[in-house]
């Protein structure tokens, strides 16, 4: 089981990498989406492989840095942002959709980057852990909020995006917060070849 988050007011340095056991989580499929089909989700029955910080045998870890926020989505397809009569929280961030990919083709994921220390960022590195991608490298800031996007996938194919950032969280991530030994996990594997 996963830890808990920390209580609200108090600084969480990062969160925590949980060994991998079972499915983990709540048992949602969790999809990270964002793309051509912006309410698509992973599909649920492929269960890759458990994820570990060590890189073992030939399995080369795929490090993915940057944003990680939340997508709000129309409940009807193919309206503009202005037109969609309600939204619904998905998450979102192209680094993370191809961290949770390459999870859910069983390959070796880590996500690095940062989020809000607020009930969204709590619930997308959920989200992450539940795909099997490695969390070690995720920070949570208790100044700035997780960033927030509105966007669809208008009739015409064009998609339309609308971003809540005052900077966000993801904007914010410092050199100094960097878990350099995700790194060096990727630089011994590629001095073995």
């Amino acid at each position: 089981m996963s830890p808990s988050p920390p209580p609200r007011g108090r600084k969480a340095k990062h969160c925590s990498h949980s060994p991998p056991h079972g499915r983990g989580g709540n048992g949602r499929s969790g999809g990270v989406s964002r793309g051509a089909s912006p309410v698509a989700n992973f599909d649920s029955s492929f269960s890759p492989r458990s994820i570990s910080p060590e890189i073992k045998g030939k399995t080369e870890l795929v490090v993915c840095f940057g944003e990680l926020l939340i997508d709000f989505v129309p409940t009807v397809g193919g309206l503009s942002l202005a037109d969609a009569p309600a939204f619904k929280k998905a998450p979102g961030g192209a680094p993370a959709n191809v961290a949770v990919g390459i999870a859910k083709l069983g390959g070796n994921a880590a996500f690095v980057g940062k989020v809000g220390d607020d009930e969204f960022g709590y619930m997308l590195v959920e989200v992450l852990k539940e795909n099997r991608v490695e969390t070690k490298g995720c920070r949570f800031d208790p100044n700035a909020r997780t960033a927030l996007a509105f966007v669809t996938l208008r009739e015409d194919g064009e998609r339309e995006f609308m971003f809540y950032r005052n900077p966000s969280a993801d904007m914010l991530f410092e050199t100094k917060e960097l878990d350099t030994e995700i790194l060096k996990a990727v630089t011994d594997y590629r001095q073995d070849l």
